[in-house]
């Protein structure tokens, strides 16, 4: 992980808390469980990481969507 994404996520995680006055703030460390189903499996499996780290990896897969619906656009698609 870069300084850089580390610290965005460290801002992102530290901001997070305020916006929700009633709520409790959301432990970055807290592990979690999502449970996936792998391509050309029936079998779904369980993939567990920090809510940090489902946080960036929702914000890459996120980039890589958008940049591949801009580049059909671009491709006159």
């Amino acid at each position: 992980m870069s300084l850089v994404t580390a610290a965005a996520l460290s801002a992102m995680i530290v901001a997070a808390p305020g916006l929700a006055k009633d709520k409790k703030p959301m432990d970055p460390n807290k592990r979690i469980c999502r449970s996936e189903v792998p391509t050309g499996s029936m079998m779904s499996k369980s993939v567990c990481h920090t809510r940090a780290e489902w946080i960036m990896i929702d914000e890459q897969n996120q980039a890589a969507t958008d940049s591949a619906i801009r580049s059909r656009r671009t491709n006159g698609q």
